[in-house]
């Protein structure tokens, strides 16, 4: 019976670490989809090894494919991306409080801010409106020259 017991729970690890592949390590997802409760999964992360570090090269993998995407929305012009990855991952930018008021400086490590610098997010939204009053203003000159524009938004068409 034992036997039989342990024979079941090493089926039900494989088929739980089976779908934690799939899910990409949603922890939650797997306990309910296998109707395991998750202290459960707690426990036998804590008394299988393998089972646990099965799970966390899982786990692992998919914080690799998240961080890729965040590279790929970086390079996309996705502003937040930007943002978030050189005031985390980026050795030459810091971030320094200043009256309440977050800043990050490129090689400024050991200087005082000055007040008229502006706030890094005040220069991504900055370079954004200026590229959107851009964009609209090509999209203006190819409407007066008569070209369709199809690709506005209906919320953009609307006005």
């Amino acid at each position: 019976m034992e036997n039989e017991k342990e024979s079941n729970t090493t089926l039900r690890k494989k088929l739980f670490l089976d779908y934690v592949g799939k899910t990409r390590g949603v922890i939650s997802a797997v306990c309910e989809k296998l109707v395991i409760p998750r202290a459960t999964y707690y426990n036998w992360c804590k008394t299988d090894p393998e089972f646990d570090k099965a799970v966390k090269d899982i786990t692992k993998e998919k914080n690799n494919i998240l961080e890729d995407r965040m590279y790929v929305s970086a390079i996309g012009g996705d502003f937040k991306a930007i943002k978030f990855l050189l005031e985390h991952s980026h050795p030459k930018y810091k971030k320094k409080k200043v009256n309440n008021e977050t800043h990050i400086y490129h090689h400024m490590d050991k200087q005082e801010p000055f007040p008229q610098q502006k706030t890094f997010t005040t220069l991504l939204w900055e370079e954004a409106k200026k590229r959107k009053e851009e964009q609209l203003k090509a999209e203006m000159e190819k409407v007066e020259n008569g070209v369709k524009v199809s690709n506005l938004s209906n919320s953009e068409q609307k006005g």
